[in-house]
């Protein structure tokens, strides 16, 4: 999906980010309202004390760590977003009474919009892209989520191709080389999910190259 060029100087920009991720990726219900009563559980003098936007604003690292999310089917997701462009893409800056959504974003929003309706963005059904790490302190589960993750591009594909792209294999050498591969990097992440996160799930974590 191309991104919104968006003037990152005009006034309601950070505001129509805020949004737009929040249109994209729909908290879990169950984890907001966890969230949420424990704020509300809050003594009026508490440091913490404040509401669930204003933690999204001054925390939201430690919010979203706490907080499954999800990207809603193609239908409700495409309905949302033209909606947030309808309302934001004509608003004019009170400074530079510019526009937010420029010539070049115009061009750039139907072929997100296009992208949404096709499913290229929404998550595939019954797939959790998160596994829970360690439950903290407070008693809220802190989940590790591995959406859009880079993290087999050095790990993997690399390795696969310096140890084999000189070999000029058969399909048959090839499936029995990536066996014997999958087979000690599976072994070594799990040695070290052990070490490390023994609460963990180390399986979820093993990257099976198919």
């Amino acid at each position: 999906m191309d991104m919104i060029p968006i003037r990152l100087n005009y006034g309601m920009s950070r505001e129509f980010i805020q949004k737009f991720r929040d249109a994209l990726l729909v908290n879990n219900a169950e984890d907001e309202e966890k969230v949420r009563s424990y704020l509300d559980s809050l003594q009026s003098d508490h440091r913490d004390k404040m509401t669930f936007k204003q933690l999204m604003q001054k925390k939201s690292r430690w919010v979203l760590k706490r907080m499954r999310r999800h990207v809603p089917p193609p239908d409700e997701l495409h309905a949302s977003v033209k909606a947030l462009f309808d309302i934001y893409e004509d608003s004019k800056c009170a400074v530079s009474e510019f526009s937010l959504f420029d010539r070049r974003c115009k061009a750039v929003a139907p072929s997100v919009l296009d992208s949404i309706k096709r499913g290229h963005i929404s998550d595939p059904p019954g797939i959790s892209w998160y596994y829970l790490l360690y439950i903290d302190k407070l008693g809220f589960p802190v989940y590790r989520c591995t959406r859009g993750t880079n993290s087999i591009e050095g790990g993997v594909h690399q390795n696969i191709v310096r140890k084999f792209a000189s070999f000029n294999a058969s399909p048959a050498l090839t499936d029995c080389a990536l066996a014997d591969y999958r087979l000690r990097h599976n072994i070594q992440v799990q040695y070290k999910l052990i070490l490390y996160v023994l609460e963990a799930p180390f399986l979820h974590l093993l990257i099976i190259i198919t």
